[in-house]
Order: structure tokens, then sequence, then C-alpha cells
């Protein structure tokens, strides 16, 4: 059943550009729940409905695409759902599913412009569209010669998050609804990944970490209200668990009253605090940082009432983004390269500890995948990468000095990696100095990846660090 609700006027604009466009299982059960996305706003070229506006939102269930092409991609998914062609089955009243492509240009494997893709399902009488990423992660789709005249929403999902949707197909009817649920429900509070403090670092060496003083980071959130009621007494409870699974730091504070959409700080420097984490002793591992807002009512869509950080102290990587639990390693799933960019590009990380001279930096971890190049461009074996750390030597007290800048980088040690095969590609990598840098204590580094080829992309984490960097 399609759903579209545009007459609620928009009341508190710069709370709707903050809220929460969602793409979120409905039936059956298994499948129910919040899945990260990306969607084709308006602003960036496409025709398609704002999520922005409160109450835009479609309710329907999935039917994959089909072309009516042969084979597979090199994803091992059927060209068919690629939607390059004109949609062969009746998509009516229907969300479509289709595959990204391969990352080339080539139709007959799946790749050509997204708003290719979904104006073929709309075609075909679609009314949404959810493309599945090739890669774990989301980018936001560009519109190319033909979004403009994509009328209905698009929005992609990760490939595990797409499979775990069209698994679900095989046995049934799947509903999801895409969209902005400001005011539909009327006892409704979430929480934003982009609106709570999450760990300084994703990995912090053991030797960064040997008691409190040395690590501990501030706890805290902002709780939206996206219900048509009133709430007066909403509480937020933080929690931390160890790499044993125990609970190491349990938090709570209760008595907000948030109006409807509104908002609600809990914060170090506000009326409403929870206590900074930290630990006597930290054992490596993992550990997992969790947010919950709750009411003294039901909630009537708790599936964005929880929001989850990992960090973990590890005996030789210093990251800022997060492990990657497959792997161990630092995750760069999601990807990106500068918009305007004709020569070159580089990525960095800074790296600044009081106790820095206890390390010694033997190389760097990166990842890389690559954009829609004409397909001889296209093969990752043979790029070549230039890994370098520098002692970032401009004088500034914080992002918003004067000072601020990158003029004064001292080269400390520089290496080459070169990509060997195809499999690498997306996946995170490391390239080795030939004899590691010792740090030394409060002084700024950057250690940064550089390509010439200006259609890689470089991965990043996907964790949402504006409230880190406000405070």
């Amino acid at each position: 059943m399609l759903k579209f609700l545009l007459s609620i006027s928009i009341v508190a604009f710069a709370y709707f550009t903050n809220a929460q466009v969602i793409v979120a299982g409905v039936s059956p059960s298994n499948i129910v729940g919040n899945y990260p996305n990306a969607w084709a706003d308006p602003a960036g070229g496409w025709g398609t409905p704002n999520f922005l506006i409160p109450g835009t939102y479609i309710q329907d269930t999935l039917m994959m695409s089909n072309d009516g092409s042969v084979g597979l991609n090199a994803q091992g998914n059927p060209v068919s759902a690629a939607a390059c062609n004109p949609v062969i089955n009746n998509l009516s009243g229907k969300i479509a599913v289709i595959y990204r492509g391969d990352g080339t240009t080539n139709p007959t494997s799946g790749g050509c412009e997204f708003g290719l893709k979904a104006l073929n399902a709309q075609n075909a009488g679609a009314v949404g569209v959810i493309i599945i990423n090739r890669e774990t992660g989301v980018i936001t789709p560009g519109p190319g010669a033909s979004g403009a005249t994509v009328t209905i929403p698009v929005v992609m999902l990760s490939d595990t998050d797409g499979a775990i949707l069209v698994n679900q197909m095989q046995s049934g009817p799947v509903v999801v609804f895409m969209g902005n649920k400001t005011l539909l429900f009327a006892n409704d509070v979430r929480l934003s990944s982009g609106a709570a403090l999450a760990p300084k670092q994703g990995f912090v060496p053991s030797l960064l970490a040997q008691n409190a003083t040395e690590f501990n980071f501030s706890v805290g959130a902002r709780i939206y209200n996206d219900g048509n009621q009133a709430q007066g007494n909403v509480s937020l409870r933080a929690t931390v668990t160890n790499p044993s699974g125990n609970l190491v730091y349990d938090n709570n504070v209760s008595g907000l009253s948030i109006l409807s959409v509104d908002s609600a700080d809990v914060d170090p420097t506000g009326n409403f605090t929870l206590a900074d984490f930290s630990l006597a002793s930290y054992p490596t591992g993992t550990y997992t940082l969790t947010y919950t807002a709750s009411l003294d009512s039901l909630d009537d869509y708790a599936s964005d009432n929880s929001i989850s950080y990992t960090f973990t102290i590890s005996e030789s990587i210093y990251s800022a983004a997060k492990i990657d639990t497959l792997t161990g390693l630092p995750s760069g799933k999601t990807f990106y390269r500068p918009s305007e960019n004709n020569q070159t590009y580089s990525i960095c990380s800074a790296i600044n500890n009081p106790n820095a001279s206890r390390l010694a930096v033997a190389g760097l971890y990166f990842a890389a995948t690559k954009g829609t190049a004409v397909p001889e461009d296209s093969l990752m074996a043979g790029e070549e990468m230039n890994l370098t750390l520098y002692k970032w030597e401009d004088s500034f007290l914080d992002l918003n000095d004067a000072n601020f800048g990158f003029t004064t980088l001292t080269e400390m040690a520089q290496a080459y990696f070169y990509f060997t095969n195809e499999s690498q590609e997306g996946e995170t990598v490391y390239g080795a100095f030939s004899t590691p840098i010792v740090l030394e204590d409060n002084q700024r580094y950057l250690a940064c990846v550089q390509t010439v080829n200006i259609n890689l992309y470089m991965g990043h984490d996907n964790t949402n660090y504006t409230w880190n960097t406000d405070y």
C-alpha cells in the first residue's frame, strides 16, 4: 500500500533537517528493524520526494526487478536485477529491488547510472527503489542523466542488509518502510548516531591505555521526540561491556521533558549529564558502548531507541576507525573521493598523544575501491599508493584556530604500496615503512595515503563524529 503524507507543515526546519530518514523492515518479524541507508535527495539533482519533509514516506512490498538480461555479475548477482535495460516484469505498486553494477559502465554486467536503474523501475510501475550496494556500507546514489525524471523514492542499502531482505523474499512477501516517520506516532523517541558522543578512537594501543587517566571519554547523546505527543519522563542509559561481555559501566539519567518535534541533550556541559567512562585498567579486546532512550509508556517505534559503538584496546593498532569484526582490522567500508579533483588526493589520520613515545609507526592500514572508469582503467592490480608519515608542525589549538592548516609538514617516513590482485579491492590492506618511526610525546602527526588515480575511492569508517567534533 503506497503511503505519501505531504500535508504536515514544517514547524521546525532545523529539527527536520536532522530528522532520521529510515529504511525499516516492517514484516515478517525477523526482518523488522532499521537498516543503514543513503537516499536520493532532490537537492542533488533527483526528481525524487524530499524525505526531509515530515510524513514523506512509502511502505510497500518488495519485488526483484528483471530486465531480461542473462548471466551473473562479478558479485554473483543476476544481471537481470541490475535494471540497466527496460524492466520486463510488472512492478506496479511494489518497491523494486535492484543490484548495483560491477563498477563498469557496461550494461551487460549490470553497470549503468543509478538514475537509469531507478527510471527503468519507475516505468515498470514501481513506487520506490532499493538499490543493493556491491559492498558493505552505502554511498549516496548520484542521479546521472536520468535522475531528474525519477519521481519515486530511491535508497541504497549495503550488500549484507540487502542480502537479508532478498533471502527473506524467497519465503514470502517482505514489507519495508522508506522515509521520514516524524509525527506518525504518538509516543516515539529516538537516538541519532550524529548526535551522540562516541569513543575517541576505534583502536587504542594498550601502551596508551594503561589506566583511567591515560584513556577515558565523555558520554552523552541527544534524544529526539519524533512523536506527536509531548513526553514528561524520558530517560537515557549508557552501558559499556568489556571483551568478556561483562558490564563495566552503567549510568542512567531520567526526568527529561521533551515537547513533540523537539529534543533534549544529555552532555557534559548541560543540566543532565552522565559520568565519563574510565577504567582502572583495560584488558585487550573489543568493548561496546550502548545508548538506550526510553519512555514511561510503550514506545510506538522502538527500533531507533538504541545505538552502539565499539572500541578496541589493541596490541599494535592506532586507528579512529572501529573494528571490522570479520577481519579484526580497522573497517574502511564507506568509500569517498573528492567531488572536484583532476590530479591527485590524499586521506590522512591524525596522531597525537602525551605518551606517544611509547610507540613506533611501522606502517599504515587503508582501503580503496575503483570507480566507474573505463574498463581498461578499472582493475585494482598494479594501483600505486603513496604512504607517508608527517610530523605536523603547524601551531594551533583546535579546528577553530585561525592558524589551523597544513603548511608545515615534515616527512618522517615514506613507502609505496601496490595492489596485487582484485580481491584486495575494498578490503583493508597494510603497507610497511622500511624502518619504524618512534614518535614524540604531545606531537601531532599525519599518517597519509595518496593516490594519483582520481577514479579511486578511499575507505572510511562510517561512524558519525559530529558531536565529538563539537565537544
